[in-house]
């Protein structure tokens, strides 16, 4: 089975169907052969979500997700710190995504980062105390299931031409 396209209409219909029924779509992009550099956004439109892949580079991996990523959010203080360590089992994978703040551009990235230890959060929120993050285990983007829909952007002649990621 050749790889989906995000240029592809039932691609595009399926974000379609779940705008429908979710606020919010997540999506964790991966790059063609540029040593492991990956990129995680929340997507409140579709039409924001096709003006963003039509911006990526060929050959990026999108994973998009129906169900909501990184659902504990706010601003890092010691109470956020104290609910996070509550809420991230110790050696459980996490992820932290600071949020854009509510004046940013449609187009600002987040930068996240990702751990495993109770002292790995609490290294990574000090660092962000008074930073809006999302926070949540890390997105199950290996997963095949009806809430988890992969694709990748196709190359300038169309065809999608998966790399090393």
């Amino acid at each position: 089975m050749d790889p989906e396209s995000t240029a592809d209409p039932q691609f595009i219909g399926t974000l379609r169907k779940w705008f429908e029924s979710e606020p919010e779509i997540s999506f964790f992009y991966r790059f063609r052969n540029a040593a492991g550099s990956k990129e995680f956004e929340f997507f409140t439109s579709l039409d924001a979500v096709v003006r963003r892949l039509k911006q990526l580079p060929d050959g990026t991996s999108v994973t998009a997700f129906r169900e909501r990523q990184l659902p504990f959010r706010g601003v890092v203080d010691d109470f956020f710190i104290t609910e996070a360590l509550r809420t991230i089992p110790e050696r459980e994978d996490y992820m932290l995504a600071e949020l854009p703040s509510p004046s940013a551009s449609e187009s600002d990235w987040m930068r996240f980062r990702a751990g495993e230890t109770h002292s790995d959060l609490l290294e990574d929120l000090d660092d962000l105390r008074g930073t809006r993050v999302a926070l949540g285990l890390y997105p199950p983007w290996l997963e095949e299931s009806a809430n988890v829909m992969h694709g990748y952007v196709p190359d300038k002649d169309g065809v999608v031409r998966p790399g090393a990621y």
